[in-house]
C-alpha cells in the first residue's frame, strides 16, 4: 500500500497565531480595532484625515439608496475580528450595544502619506 504524503501550506508556517482579545473586550470609545485577535491602536484623525472623513460621509449619506451611513462605526464579523472604517455604508443596523455584526457593503478607507501599505491591503481583506 502506497502511503500519501501531503506538503504543508504556506499558510500553516507563516500564518500568526490568534491573539487573545475578542471583540466584545473592546469597549465603545477605545482607540482600537482588532484584527485576527490582535489590538490595533487606531491614533485620531488629523485635520486633513477629519475633513475628507466628513466629506466622504456627507456625499454618501445623500445618496437618497442610501438606508445607512457611519464614520468609525466598528464591524465585526467573527469574535476575534472588529474594524472600523472611516467611512461605511450598510442596511440600518439593530439598534443594540455592541458592534455591528458582519461587514459593511461599502466601506472608504483614506489612505495618506506615512500609512503603512501593507496594514492597509490586511484591513481591506477584513471587509
Amino acid at each position: 500500500m502506497a502511503q500519501e504524503y501531503r506538503i504543508p501550506s504556506y499558510e500553516a508556517f507563516h500564518a500568526p497565531p490568534l491573539g487573545p482579545f475578542t471583540a466584545d473586550r473592546i469597549k465603545d470609545g477605545e482607540r482600537y480595532e482588532l484584527s485576527e485577535g490582535h489590538r490595533i491602536y487606531c491614533a485620531p484623525a488629523g485635520e486633513c484625515h477629519a475633513q475628507h472623513n466628513v466629506t466622504g460621509a456627507s456625499l454618501l449619506d445623500s445618496d437618497p439608496d442610501v438606508e445607512w451611513s457611519g464614520v468609525d462605526a466598528g464591524f465585526s464579523p467573527n469574535a476575534n475580528t472588529m474594524r472600523a472604517p472611516d467611512v461605511s455604508v450598510a442596511p440600518s443596523p439593530p439598534r443594540k450595544k455592541g458592534w455591528i455584526s458582519g461587514v459593511p457593503p461599502l466601506a472608504v478607507e483614506y489612505a495618506d502619506q506615512g500609512q503603512n501599505e501593507a496594514d492597509l491591503e490586511k484591513k481591506s481583506r477584513n471587509y
